[in-house]
């Protein structure tokens, strides 16, 4: 009990400088001034944290007690990708959709009929011959760049 008494003590008489959360002990964090404060100090309503995060990850890290009003957060880089993937999923879609309808009425419009009305239909028809080719074609280059070589001495 002493021993952290005079821990408590010894860290409260020294000024600790930080650049970032992760600078300061558990317990404490960068403040706005790049001091390491104690989290106690923290109210409900401010925020005087560096780069004012007090809701980030790394800060909630250093102060598991946080009093300031949090919403809840995803992981870091979770958010970003959903959003990636939202986009491009929106936009494969999209374009498909006008694609499809686009390519038909041309190819009616030049007198085609039947399976014919699909654009760009002899590209569709070789494409898994295509992917298989690509496949067996990176599997040999793996197959010879991996494969065990004999050392050959130059004379």
């Amino acid at each position: 009990m002493l021993f952290i008494y005079l821990q408590n003590m010894i860290y409260s008489q020294v000024i600790f400088f930080c650049n970032k959360q992760n600078d300061c002990r558990i317990g404490m964090y960068c403040n706005t001034l790049s001091e390491c404060d104690y989290c106690d100090n923290i109210s409900p309503t401010s925020c005087d944290t560096l780069n004012t995060d007090c809701c980030s990850q790394y800060f909630l890290y250093q102060c598991e007690t946080n009093p300031f009003q949090c919403t809840t957060q995803e992981p870091v880089g979770t958010a970003s990708m959903n959003k990636y993937l939202e986009l491009f999923l929106i936009l494969f879609i999209v374009s498909n959709v006008c694609y499809l309808p686009t390519g038909c009425f041309y190819n009616f419009r030049k007198g085609k009929k039947g399976m014919e009305l699909l654009p760009h239909r002899t590209f569709w028809a070789n494409l898994f011959g295509l992917v298989k080719d690509g496949c067996w074609f990176s599997f040999q280059k793996c197959k010879t760049y991996c494969s065990y070589r004999l050392y050959n001495r130059i004379i």
